[in-house]
């Protein structure tokens, strides 16, 4: 479904509005934007819960998406069709900040100084990722730290923090893949289509529409609302939860036997 299309009146714009009755002056573009908006905000917030086997990415974001690590490397996408972004590792720096407007990070690699990448893993157990001898500055204390290449990697604030010093440099050392929230229109958009799977198009109208039929009292409100919640109840089996969770096909399910020890 396009975002609004006015000669075959089916954009999203245009259902909002048979769905509360209204127009562009009842219910502003500006508004209704708005509100698709938000509808996607929420599709993004069940995606990072409920697509574990299978990195959700929003159709729009090919070739338009910046690094996680913007603004220092605001052109440096590894492959730019992915929702896999890189940056370079620099001699003596431990922390690399990243964008806020990202859902999640599903895995951290890292290049050593031949080229070979190893996915990290993140530091649960110890402190070694926050441990490293700082100045009352803030700044590292190079003559206490242990240098090499990163093994672990710890997430504080809005940086990627690694167990090591890296000792050395490297082009676009490091890569990550991340969740990226769907993307957002705006009221002048039109043959931009809604980048979430079209069997929930709807579902993103009527959440538009919802905040609408409610402060108008209209009567549909209750009807609308029963769809949304049936659309998003995981235990229906053509919900957006069961849809996302059941995406990989290819991955089986595996069964583990528990070991326990007769000593």
């Amino acid at each position: 479904m396009q975002f609004s299309n006015t000669t075959t009146e089916d954009g999203a714009m245009q259902e909002i509005d048979r769905i509360c009755g209204s127009n562009d002056v009842k219910y502003s573009l500006k508004a209704k934007t708005a509100r698709l908006n938000m509808a996607l905000g929420d599709f993004d917030i069940m995606a990072l819960q409920y697509d574990k086997n299978w990195s959700y990415d929003d159709a729009n974001k090919y070739d338009h998406d910046e690094s996680p690590f913007a603004p220092a490397f605001p052109d440096d996408l590894v492959l730019r069709d992915l929702n896999i972004a890189g940056a370079n590792i620099n001699p003596n720096q431990v922390d690399y900040p990243f964008a806020q407007n990202y859902l999640g990070i599903k895995a951290l690699l890292v290049a050593d100084q031949n080229g070979h990448f190893s996915r990290l893993e993140e530091e649960s157990d110890t402190d070694d990722c926050l441990s490293h001898p700082m100045d009352s500055m803030g700044n590292l204390i190079l003559s206490e730290c242990r240098f090499g290449t990163p093994r672990k990697y710890r997430l504080v604030g809005n940086s990627v923090v690694f167990d090591v010093v890296p000792n050395y440099s490297r082009t676009k050392g490091i890569r990550i893949l991340v969740n990226r929230q769907s993307s957002r229109f705006t009221f002048q958009d039109t043959t931009k289509e809604l980048g979430i799977p079209r069997a929930f198009h709807d579902w993103a109208c009527w959440k538009a529409a919802l905040p609408y039929l409610i402060k108008n009292r209209l009567p549909n409100k209750n009807d609308i609302a029963a769809q949304i919640a049936a659309k998003e109840n995981p235990m229906n089996p053509l919900s957006i939860p069961r849809f996302l969770s059941n995406r990989n096909q290819a991955r089986k399910g595996r069964i583990r036997v528990r070991q326990e020890s007769n000593r």
